[in-house]
């Protein structure tokens, strides 16, 4: 027999391809996910409590997923805790924290609070000078401050 069929060739017995320059990798194509505009984004209060589903709110552990269970057959969003594998508890949670500055010690939205405020608005500047009695120096100088002559026309 033959050396050569006996002993075929290790691998240090080939002859070495020189080698190639290097070429960095082209970078990997992210998939275009439709990001939505802050200004798109609005708060989601249930009343006045802060709402886990909010798009504003955050977990400081990153565990926070918002899932979809069926119940009834019908579709469901629910925040979901990857940490202590449960549904999230929201804003009692100690690592709850809104993206805004939104969220309250007690739980409460300040945006909530801020509509509700806003429903209630106090009545217009103009109708409470109506409603109050003033003597005429005192319409007087209002006339000349806020230079309007529809003041002039109300009765003090």
């Amino acid at each position: 027999m033959n050396r050569e069929k006996r002993f075929p060739k290790g691998r240090h017995d080939y002859q070495r391809r020189p080698r190639q320059p290097y070429r960095p990798r082209p970078p990997r194509q992210q998939p275009r996910i439709p990001q939505r505009r802050q200004e798109e984004l609005k708060p989601l209060p249930i009343g006045k409590k802060c709402n886990p589903l909010c798009p504003f709110f955050r977990c400081a552990n990153r565990a926070l997923m918002v899932m979809t269970k069926y119940e009834s057959g019908k579709p469901v969003k629910v925040a979901f805790c990857r940490w202590i594998g449960d549904n999230c508890i929201g804003h009692q949670c100690q690592y709850a924290y809104c993206e805004k500055k939104a969220l309250l010690p007690d739980g409460t939205c300040a945006f909530a609070l801020r509509e509700e405020q806003e429903k209630k608005k106090t009545k217009d500047y103009l109708e409470e000078l109506a409603e109050e009695k003033m003597d005429e120096k005192a319409r007087s100088i209002l006339v000349r401050r806020l230079g309007r002559k529809d003041l002039e026309d109300l009765e003090f």
